[in-house]
């Protein structure tokens, strides 16, 4: 049986930051913002690429020295995930004020790029995303981090490529306790953490789970949106899950299925869910050509900020002998 290997790195494993002068980097306007931080495009000296900087937000009530140790945790699982196509990179770390510098993602979210496309988007070109969105996670499980917060929200696209983002709250495998009295994306969490108040790798799978229902559920919207969040938490871990929507082709539902099972045991790795998915592809005639035409809309649709007409059907592509 195939398995995965990945490395169990603690939180002093040393890694390599770049740290850059303040006065290097010039904010533009506000992109995103979340409980922790705020998102800027930016400018550095002398360089004309565009870049994202992360700042604090010291309205959560948490201390400035808290605050300042947490981004500083994350400029460090960043750096550790160095390498990767489908996790955004850390460019450098401001130390006062604190600061991370990242690439630029310029069609934003996957949420964005869901809400707009819609129908238009076709089966290969969602399955190629949740095949990417594994692969990241594939690789951060590799490097012994586990995300956490696992959600279309936290994926951004840049030109077509999906990168995992927002590490925030991630950890690695010497580090699995988290405070269940703390706010959580509920709607995310696997029923197990709840009882353990600990996250792993299998967590992780069951935030995939509804990532991938997310990417198949057209229009997109929350799962569960029609309950709270302690009715939500209540129905999970009595074993409720969002219906398979109409969009998922049954090979992929049976994968989701799988990946939200109720007993974290059983769940596949990020490795095997790779390697099943690249079988799902093969199922449906993978047409590389197609996902680019689809990769294409999703570039003009974030710069003219319109919904994306349909399309036609672009040309099949000739399969090799």
């Amino acid at each position: 049986m195939l398995s995965e290997l990945p490395s169990s790195p603690s939180t002093s494993d040393e890694v390599q930051l770049n740290f850059l002068d303040a006065r290097d980097v010039e904010k533009d306007k506000m992109i995103g913002k979340g409980s922790f931080g705020e998102v800027y495009k930016a400018r550095l000296a002398d360089n004309p690429t565009t870049f994202a900087v992360k700042v604090i937000v010291e309205k959560t009530g948490k201390t400035a020295h808290r605050l300042h140790e947490d981004m500083l945790h994350e400029a460090r699982l960043l750096a550790r995930l160095d390498g990767h196509d489908h996790v955004v990179k850390l460019v450098g770390v401001v130390d006062c004020p604190m600061m991370l510098v990242m690439e630029f993602c310029p069609q934003g979210s996957l949420v964005h790029t869901l809400q707009h496309m819609g129908e238009t988007m076709g089966t290969q070109m969602r399955i190629e995303l949740v095949m990417q969105a594994i692969q990241g996670l594939e690789w951060m499980h590799k490097k012994g981090v586990i995300h956490r917060d696992l959600a279309a929200r936290n994926c951004l696209i840049s030109d077509g490529v999906l990168k995992l983002c927002d590490f925030g709250i991630s950890c690695t495998t010497a580090e699995p306790h988290v405070n269940i009295r703390l706010p959580m994306n509920v709607r995310w969490t696997a029923p197990e953490v709840w009882i353990t108040a600990q996250v792993s790798f299998a967590s992780d799978i069951y935030a995939f789970a509804v990532l991938l229902w997310e990417i198949f559920t057209i229009p997109h919207t929350r799962p569960f949106c029609n309950f709270d969040a302690s009715q939500v938490r209540r129905m999970v871990i009595e074993g409720a899950r969002p219906a398979v929507p109409p969009a998922m082709p049954p090979s992929v539902a049976a994968l989701m299925q799988s990946c939200w099972g109720a007993d974290p045991d059983f769940r596949p790795s990020a490795f095997h869910v790779h390697c099943e998915l690249q079988r799902v592809l093969q199922e449906h005639d993978y047409d590389p050509y197609s996902c680019t035409c689809m990769y294409e809309k999703i570039r003009e649709a974030a710069r003219k900020k319109m919904q994306i007409p349909e399309v036609p059907k672009p040309p099949t592509m000739k399969k090799r002998g």
